[in-house]
């Protein structure tokens, strides 16, 4: 939220990447690793990824409803504000 830049090894910590490549390594790298994935078991990731997906879209629309009702209560508060100070 901060916008603060991190280190390689904060990132690896925190599990945002897998492994550090050098940027003139990266195009290779996403290469081989894209080749790993398209030569794989494609029906073993499609369905790890939907798993993966279920709980991600679970949790963003919590989110986004707990957002949608913060958001309301803020416009009702504010409205409730203005009508006071026009009596």
């Amino acid at each position: 939220m901060k916008s603060d830049l991190l280190t390689v090894s904060e990132v690896a910590g925190i599990g945002l990447i897998n492994r550090p490549v050098p940027v003139e390594q990266l195009d290779v790298a996403v290469d081989a690793f894209a080749r790993r994935l398209a030569n794989g078991a494609l029906k073993a990731i499609r369905w790890t990824k939907m798993s993966v997906n279920i709980g991600l879209k679970q949790l963003a629309h919590s989110i986004m409803d707990a957002s949608i009702t913060f958001a309301s209560f803020q416009s009702i508060r504010h409205k409730l504000i203005e009508m006071q100070t026009q009596l």
